[in-house]
């Protein structure tokens, strides 16, 4: 089990810094299709903008790693808390409903 969480907490921190180089894939290629569209031509490469990238992709997992979105426990965590929430708003529910129905019984 702990082995498993290892390797899960390690394939979420390998998505979470791959992110910006597949968001420059991504948007590099869809911008020199647009630019394809109207006839043009894209005037810069992927190659001469990289370490733009690196700097890009750096700063994005500093900044993952300061609002833990590599944790998993963290993920876990609101999950629970959202369900107990829910849980206790349905008992007070359940509760209102009840004092309500002998409330209206009563008269």
């Amino acid at each position: 089990m702990l082995l498993r969480l290892k390797l899960y907490r390690l394939l979420l921190k390998i998505a979470v810094y791959v992110l910006p180089f597949l968001a420059f894939q991504l948007g590099w290629r869809i911008w020199a299709l647009c630019l394809a569209s109207i006839e043009r031509r894209a005037r810069y490469s992927v190659d001469g903008h990289f370490t733009l990238v690196l700097i890009g992709a750096f700063l994005w997992a500093v900044m993952a790693e300061y609002y833990k979105v590599t944790s998993v426990d963290e993920l876990f965590r609101e999950r629970n808390e959202r369900d107990r929430l829910v849980t206790d708003l349905k008992g007070k529910a359940r509760t209102l409903g009840s004092a309500l129905d002998a409330c209206l019984h009563e008269e």
